[in-house]
């Protein structure tokens, strides 16, 4: 943060003269949630948080030794028929949580050790966030800001929030406005979001790593890869490269599958394949852009792209089982279903995870082999705040796919 105590009050309190009339991002809703007006995200005047600690599955760059501190807001100023946490973005899965509250979970995921405190959808919530990190402050917070937004952004807010947030993580997901108004109901993404990343980069520049290769500052875009080219891949790594910048810092993610409402559309209804996703590292590559971060499995090993760098396609897909398994120990109350849901969207599995009336966690899950593995080994750590004794596992065949990976009550 570079701005001092007195100025971050001012832009909480320009934020919160938003939410009159709420204008905290482009839909422009105009309610007023301080009268408990509710807009296109239906958040109020507090925040509301699904679930929060340190994540070993975001980028390398921003785990470190001890996890991304994660916040994982509720609500979203985006209808995606394809979210894969459509219980938190749609359905708003959470809790209210008053300033105090807030800026004393920032506070612990610093006292975790965290490498930084990483607000996903944060947006609609930028007026409690600036307020409780100004109690937050105050109390000694000082951790890298990341804004993991989905780049349907004001830019007026975001030069509210210059001098505060340090790494820009927004998605870019649709290089024509055609898709995005039929995908996200959003008619003018594209102008948008791009007019939000040159706002983002004038204010933090190229991402910056420290000596041990952890992000101190700048913008990091994610760009999820869709079946069929729907994402416009080839206009989004040529608007990086030439309007923003050749060295930006991309995610090129594989990750998508069909979940939520994908099923309305044909063209959403499976994965991609491991040859579209070599075409969007190609169209990259062919851009200008030569930092960016290819997928993990399914689609194929881990390697970040470079002037010198290569990447092996590495096809598993067609290896799908079914993993069933008991989670033993103080699993209940800790976020553990929440966090295996990450970790398995993360990994692109479909399943579902509920608790037990014995105190245990059931994990069922499909997908490939190799990925089943990595939940499998992860399952046996769980989140920082579990307690896990054993795991009780079964493999079985595949049967047919759910869509997804949910929550069980």
């Amino acid at each position: 943060m570079r701005i001092s105590k007195r100025e971050l009050e001012g832009r909480a309190e320009a934020l919160g003269r938003r939410l009159s009339r709420c204008s905290l991002c482009p839909n422009g809703c105009a309610v007023d949630r301080w009268a408990d007006g509710r807009g296109r995200c239906r958040s109020g005047a507090s925040a509301r948080v699904a679930s929060f600690g340190p994540h070993f599955g975001e980028e390398r760059v921003l785990v470190g030794s001890a996890g991304s501190g994660t916040i994982f807001f509720s609500g979203c100023n985006l209808v995606c028929l394809y979210c894969q946490n459509w219980t938190i973005s749609q359905e708003r899965e959470g809790t209210d949580v008053a300033d105090e509250e807030l800026a004393g979970i920032l506070l612990s995921l610093q006292r975790a050790g965290c490498a930084n405190a990483n607000l996903v959808t944060p947006t609609p919530h930028a007026a409690s966030i600036v307020r409780a990190l100004v109690l937050a402050v105050e109390a000694g917070f000082e951790r890298p800001i990341v804004w993991n937004c989905g780049g349907y952004e004001s830019v007026e807010v975001l030069q509210v929030l210059d001098g505060i947030v340090d790494i820009y993580m927004p998605d870019l997901k649709y290089g024509n406005d055609d898709v995005g108004r039929q995908l996200s109901g959003i008619p003018d993404y594209v102008r948008r979001s791009q007019q939000a990343l040159r706002e983002m980069h004038r204010q933090v520049g190229d991402l910056v790593m420290d000596a041990d290769g952890i992000a101190r500052r700048g913008l990091l875009v994610r760009h999820l890869i869709l079946p069929e080219g729907l994402a416009g891949t080839d206009r989004i790594v040529r608007f990086l490269a030439r309007e923003i910048s050749p060295d930006t810092y991309v995610n090129l993610m594989d990750q998508y599958r069909p979940c939520y409402r994908a099923a309305e559309r044909p063209e959403l209804r499976r994965r991609i394949t491991p040859e579209e996703y070599a075409a969007a590292q190609t169209l990259a590559r062919t851009a200008g852009l030569h930092r960016f971060r290819v997928a993990r499995s399914p689609l194929g090993s881990v390697h970040w792209a470079g002037r010198t760098a290569r990447w092996e396609a590495t096809d598993v897909m067609k290896d799908e089982q079914r993993l069933e398994a008991i989670v033993h120990g103080d699993v209940q109350g800790v976020f553990f279903r929440h966090h295996t849901r990450l970790e398995a969207t993360r990994l692109g599995l479909s399943g579902t995870v509920r608790n037990l009336a014995d105190g245990t966690v059931e994990v069922i899950a499909e997908g490939p082999h190799a990925a089943l593995e990595r939940l499998l080994a992860w399952l046996h750590r769980g989140p920082e705040m579990a307690r896990v004794e054993r795991v009780d596992a079964r493999w079985r065949d595949a049967k047919e796919a759910s869509s997804g990976f949910v929550i069980l009550r």
